[in-house]
This record gives structure tokens, C-alpha cells and sequence, in this order.
């Protein structure tokens, strides 16, 4: 499946085409080809089928961290306005912080913690991205959204602005969240196409359980016996085996994350957003079940995540690619039976039991 679809990306012009290579920024990118996909029929709130994208694009493997939006935040605090601070200075608190010297830095152990933001600073991010991270001002205006047509409106915050054609990174629409989470190019056998109803590739709910516990696959239907804000964030990462068809881990779990489709496609001051988060608790199946994962939430809002996605790299940067990943085989969701009692390892330290996970 990951060669014909590595393949299919090859020779499939994305929504921007990538003239130039773009640098990785040490992320990692997961390919999303099969152009032309088959919509899912079925959605909540919605109104329309949804999950179909005619054409390529790369999403990250995992939403942003803190530790990836950190330099963002130093960099836009330079030149941001009173509003823009305040913003960021609600964002992801106690996780991201000002120091003793103004400047922000991130609460030691929550490096990997899903970062923090409302919809316009997400769009910021992404203009940053699309201007090769510049300290310049003009650099978090413009690029993939133009941040002049966000207005207050009474303090809503709200933009009839839509992604630019020539966005080199962006926040992903709803469809293509819902197919690079949701959509197997061979569900129903070789080139038979289908959605599977959670984002681990199975129709069943994922076995929600700590990662030091056997057979577990998601923090999203578990109430840590943890205070305060680990009752309701862990890291990212905690289940590397727990994947999308396409490769995406934390779509079960991790933290609810912003998409730039308006609400119903015409509620400017609401944007879509991918319902789960980790310590939700017994409500976990109906938040994640693709028949009812999605809502929308006024941009203004504090404390969703993001994932971004890019453009696919031109023809002749993307050779080298697949040469080195058609290796590359499929992975299979993580099962008692695989793997029997197992201790997921995140960034290189395992975690066995509460201690070890809290200090």
C-alpha cells in the first residue's frame, strides 16, 4: 500500500506545489496520496460528506509540541502586539511561560506535551512556516493567511479569509484531517478504499489504558489518577504502535486539534476542530467514533493543539524519497497478542509505573 501510495504522491501536483525543497524543521511528515479518495457519507454536524481531497499533501506524524512551539513564541513575542501576548501568555500556561527575563520557556517535563493555542496564533504559526521561520514581522502576517482579515467583533474573533492557494504549510481542513486519520486506501483489500470508524485502523475503539499497561493503544478514555493539569495532558508519543492507515499517531488521545474549515463551511467565527483529547474519560468512543468527532469552537478559543500539514515535494526533490521508503513496511496496531505486557519508550526513557511517569 505505501509504495502505490508513495507513487501516487509522485506524480500528483498538491494543492501549492513545492518549487523549492522545504526544510523537514524537525518534523515528521506522513505523505497522504490516493487523490480523488471516496468521501465518508456519514458525519455529525457537518452536513456533508467529508474526507475526500483530490489531490496530495503531507500532515505531521503527531500534533505540535511545546518544544516545537517555543521558538515561535519567542520569536512572534519580539514584535507582537499587547493582544498577541496576552494570547500566548494564556496559551499554554503553566506548560509555556515568561522567565524571570520576559522571555518564554517551557515548564521542565513538558517538553512533549501538546502545545497550546487559539485559531489565530495557530494560523500565525503557519505563516511563519511558510516564510522560513523569519523574525520579521511581515512573516506572521502573511503567507498561508492573512491575519488583516481576522476581526473583533466584540471579542469574537472571526475571518472570512480562506488558505492561500500558494500556502506552503497550513492548518489542515477538516477533509483532509478526517482522511489522513480516518481513511484506508485498502481497507476492503489491495486498492479497495474505505473509513475505518476510529483512527487505529479498527471499527472498535482502541483499548484506552496507561502505556505502561498491556495491549494499551490510547490515553483518551482513561482518568489518570493524576492532579491537576496531568489529569487531562500526558505527552505525545506515549503509543508509537497506535497509527492511523497513513501513519498519524495521536489522532486517539493527544489533544483536540484546530482545522481552518468554518463551522457548517459558512460560521466564520467558529473553525472545526477534531474531537479527542487524552482524559476524557467513559465518553472517549463517542468523541473519537468518525460519525460524531466533530465541532466547532470559536477562534478565540484557548487550548487546542495543531497538526500541520505541507505541500509534497516536487517530482524531483520526492525521488530521493522513495527510494528510501518503499522499504518502509506498514505497521500494524499495537495488541496484547503482538506484543504481550510492553513498556513504550518516549524519547528514550520508558515508563513503567506512575512514579517513573511523573518525575
Amino acid at each position: 500500500m505505501l509504495r502505490r501510495t508513495l507513487l501516487a504522491a509522485a506524480v500528483s501536483l498538491p494543492l501549492a506545489a513545492s518549487a523549492q525543497p522545504l526544510p523537514d524543521y524537525g518534523f515528521d511528515w506522513i505523505t497522504v496520496g490516493d487523490p480523488g479518495n471516496a468521501a465518508y457519507d456519514t458525519t455529525f454536524m457537518l452536513g456533508r460528506p467529508t474526507g475526500s481531497v483530490d489531490y496530495s499533501f503531507r500532515i505531521a506524524a503527531s500534533p505540535l509540541s511545546n518544544a516545537q512551539w517555543i521558538d515561535f513564541a519567542n520569536a512572534l513575542d519580539t514584535v507582537a502586539t499587547p493582544q498577541e501576548q496576552f494570547w500566548m501568555e494564556l496559551q499554554a500556561s503553566p506548560a509555556v511561560r515568561r522567565n524571570s527575563g520576559g522571555v518564554f520557556e517551557i515548564t521542565p517535563g513538558r517538553e512533549q506535551f501538546g502545545a497550546r493555542t487559539n485559531y489565530m496564533l495557530a494560523a500565525m504559526y503557519a505563516n511563519w512556516m511558510h516564510n522560513d521561520r523569519s523574525p520579521d514581522r511581515a512573516a506572521f502576517d502573511s503567507g498561508a493567511y492573512d491575519m488583516s482579515l481576522f476581526v473583533n467583533n466584540g471579542g469574537t474573533w472571526s475571518s472570512e479569509g480562506a488558505r492561500s492557494p500558494d500556502a506552503r504549510f497550513w492548518i489542515p481542513s477538516i477533509d483532509e484531517h478526517i482522511k489522513a486519520s480516518y481513511y484506508d486506501p485498502d481497507k476492503h483489500g489491495p486498492g479497495e478504499g474505505g473509513y475505518w470508524r476510529f483512527p487505529h485502523q479498527s471499527d472498535e475503539p482502541p483499548a484506552y489504558a496507561l502505556p505502561w499497561e498491556p495491549g494499551a493503544q490510547s490515553n483518551a478514555g482513561i482518568e489518570p489518577p493524576f492532579t491537576g493539569e496531568w489529569r487531562t495532558e500526558m505527552p505525545l508519543g506515549l503509543y508509537p504502535e497506535t497509527t492511523s492507515a497513513y501513519g498519524l499517531q495521536d489522532v486517539s488521545g493527544g489533544v483536540l486539534e484546530w482545522t481552518d474549515s468554518p463551522l457548517m463551511d459558512v460560521i466564520a467565527s467558529s473553525r472545526m476542530a477534531h474531537q479527542s483529547a487524552a482524559g476524557i474519560g467513559e465518553f472517549a468512543p463517542l468523541f473519537e467514533d468518525i460519525d460524531l468527532l466533530t465541532y466547532g469552537s470559536g477562534s478565540f478559543i484557548q487550548g487546542m493543539g495543531l497538526r500541520l500539514a505541507t505541500v509534497v515535494p516536487s517530482p524531483g526533490t520526492l525521488a530521493p524519497l522513495l527510494l528510501l521508503c518503499l522499504h518502509h513496511r506498514r505497521r500494524r496496531p499495537c495488541t496484547t497478542h503482538d506484543h504481550g505486557p510492553h513498556t513504550p519508550c518516549l524519547h528514550g526513557v520508558m515508563q513503567r509505573n506512575d512514579s517513573d511517569f511523573l518525575a
